[in-house]
């Protein structure tokens, strides 16, 4: 399914207005863990590994060499299929370190390369079971 950006960004500014509407308490989304398009991938880390499955993850990390830091993002949904990509732009860089393992995260890509990285906290986001 290939979803282009002006309805990705309308889905992104609802799923926005939708958490910024008054909370309800102990409100959490219980929807796809993780979510592959051809030109993006996205999902709670938390709803992820606690999925019923053993198939599942999204998640970033940020490393460092001799020349410099690097991102890499990667996801798996639970029919296997697999999404990754690395940048070195700073600002991607540091989107990834507000990360942590309730984020929910958008993730942009084309050809290997991420083009957005983006981290949402809230409490809508499922958190990860021990």
């Amino acid at each position: 399914m290939l979803m282009n950006r002006s309805a990705r960004t309308i889905l992104l500014l609802l799923g926005c207005w939708l958490l910024s509407s008054p909370s309800h308490a102990g409100e959490m989304s219980n929807g796809p863990e993780v979510i592959i398009a051809s030109d993006f991938f996205t999902g709670s880390i938390g709803a992820a590994r606690n999925s019923a499955d053993t198939v599942q993850y999204i998640g970033c990390l940020v490393y460092g060499t001799a020349s410099g830091k690097s991102v890499y993002c990667s996801a798996r949904n639970a029919n296997g299929n697999v999404a990754a990509c690395t940048s070195n732009v700073a600002q991607l860089i540091e989107a990834v370190a507000a990360m942590n393992e309730n984020s929910i995260l958008d993730i942009g890509y084309g050809g290997g390369v991420c083009s957005h990285i983006y981290v949402q906290g809230s409490s809508f986001a499922l958190p990860v079971s021990p």
